[in-house]
């Protein structure tokens, strides 16, 4: 491997560890930053061992291209296989065949006209997480709103992927569901950056391995839970209905029956497709949809919110945009029609997943040496991955990259621009399934917030004084390290110009 990667330009290493040392030193906090400052130095192609594992970092458009879009190279690495045990053998962890077919079974589920059913979940959920931050605005006093950011996003996915009837759940097991995810997270990273815990042998020794268990036991029960109970009501629902009149509880309504509104769960019970998934392959499949769809939407709300207290410009002009579409008013209903008119406000969603990618990493195996459009070879049993920040800010592609602007995205300026030069939700056969269902609930929440309150930096300073100086840890996702601290302030007037307080940063 060292002989056919000998030309891929990286850091000098240890005998043994490789370059570990220069990844992890400075703690689990610094990792991110360390892996930035290896790309800046040594990119955009970079080799890195950690241990006996060489990762190929590819941040070349035409690579990530060639790699993305191979049918050969869609396999993901072994690294994930730390994943598998928690969040079972879902669409995260496949590779192959198995890969295509759980795509097969699970894409129709997640249709555009079954994401329409979605909205009202979005916004009645947008409402209630709206009246958890009005006290906020009455004491005017700096608080986290990440923490909140994560209970909307994971009530949100837990009624449209799991269940619809969870909406008047316990809040209290919500809360102790998004501890085990976010557990999970933490201790997939935690084995990855320390290689020699790969190895289950190994790892058995590890004081962190009965967390593990534990965490992996939980998943698991609550998932089966939820599919148990939900099965049961299915099958109550068809025993009633009345002879001669069964049909599928996906089609449409008729003018005595009322639609139901549909959770993920439901339309994949009710179809051929779902039919062939085991309950074991299902419930591996929940619990990737849940982890990736709760998590990456609430650390990319809670990045759009930081970004909207430091540039109030921004925040403006979003504002602004909202009471062309909605006439001022903040009571009304986001609905279908009004969504595509949120033009800049999904403009700036896109700005902010270009520095912010709030899943980093993408990382494929190699079954053998392949020779990369830039002309470096990967051997074969590297891992070659997707490092996003040094993809988005690439200054041949992003012109002043750590700048934050969402007219990058205006069509006029991104003609000519590489179409693998951005990639927040993958690419190719792999790309994210739930991309549509992401936009969708973020522009459902900021239009909700933006139209009620006013985002103002902490008072005692904000925590960067760029955007792209926004302090960053990593597990799976990445999120603002020590947290997205705001004050907030009531609107009382229609775009509310006068509201912007403080210079633009």
């Amino acid at each position: 491997m060292r002989k056919v990667a000998a030309d891929i330009p990286g850091p000098p290493g240890l005998p043994l560890i490789g370059n570990l040392l220069d990844v992890v030193s400075g703690g689990d906090d610094r990792i991110y930053d360390n892996i930035c400052r290896l790309m800046d130095r040594w990119g955009p192609t970079v080799g890195i061992w950690l241990g006996p594992e060489l990762v190929v970092s590819v941040a070349d458009p035409r690579d990530v291209e060639y790699v993305s879009t191979s049918n050969e190279l869609i396999d993901k690495s072994p690294f994930y296989g730390v994943l598998e045990p928690l969040l079972g053998s879902g669409l995260s962890c496949l590779g192959g065949q198995e890969v295509r077919r759980h795509r097969k079974i699970v894409m129709p589920s997640l249709h555009l006209d079954i994401l329409h059913d979605f909205l009202d979940t979005f916004q009645s959920e947008s409402l209630r997480f709206a009246a958890r931050l009005e006290q906020h605005a009455d004491d005017g006093q700096d608080f986290d709103v990440a923490p909140l950011c994560v209970e909307y996003s994971l009530a949100a996915a837990l009624q449209t992927i799991m269940s619809s009837e969870l909406e008047d759940g316990d809040d209290a097991e919500r809360l102790a569901f998004g501890g085990v995810l976010q557990s999970a997270m933490d201790l997939f990273m935690y084995r990855v950056w320390r290689p020699w815990f790969l190895h289950d042998a190994l790892f058995r020794l590890s004081s962190r391995r009965p967390e593990y268990v534990r965490t992996m036991t939980a998943l698991n029960g609550f998932t089966e839970g939820i599919i148990t109970k939900k099965r049961r009501k299915l099958a109550e629902r068809r025993r009633h209905q009345p002879h001669g009149e069964e049909q599928s509880l996906t089609a449409a309504p008729t003018t005595t029956t009322r639609r139901r509104r549909r959770a993920f769960l439901d339309n994949i019970l009710d179809n051929e497709e779902g039919a062939a998934l085991t309950d074991l392959e299902l419930r591996d499949e929940v619990k990737t949809l849940l982890c990736t769809g709760s998590e990456t939407s609430a650390s990319t709300l809670s990045f759009v919110i930081a970004v909207l207290a430091l540039r109030q410009d921004v925040q403006a002009k979003v504002v602004q945009e909202l009471d062309d579409v909605f006439g001022g008013d903040a009571s009304r209903p986001v609905t279908l029609e009004e969504l595509p008119h949120l033009q800049y406000l999904e403009r700036v969603v896109r700005e902010t997943l270009r520095l912010f990618p709030v899943l980093p990493f993408f990382t494929r195996s190699c079954p053998r040496d392949v020779q990369l459009p830039s002309g470096y070879t990967a051997p074969r049993g590297a891992h070659l991955t997707f490092f996003l920040p040094a993809l988005h800010t690439c200054p041949r592609t992003w012109p002043d990259p750590r700048r934050f602007d969402p007219d990058r995205f205006l069509p006029e300026n991104s003609r000519g621009r590489h179409p693998f030069s951005y990639l927040p939700f993958s690419a190719g056969p792999r790309n994210c399934v739930g991309q549509r269902y992401a936009m969708m609930l973020l522009k459902v929440e900021v239009a909700t917030l933006l139209r009620r309150f006013h985002i103002l930096p902490a008072a005692d300073g904000p925590a960067a004084r760029d955007v792209a100086d926004l302090p960053i840890k990593v597990t799976l996702v990445i999120a603002v390290k020590g947290g997205v601290r705001v004050r907030l302030r009531r609107r009382t007037a229609p775009c509310a110009a006068a509201d912007t307080v403080g210079p633009s940063l």
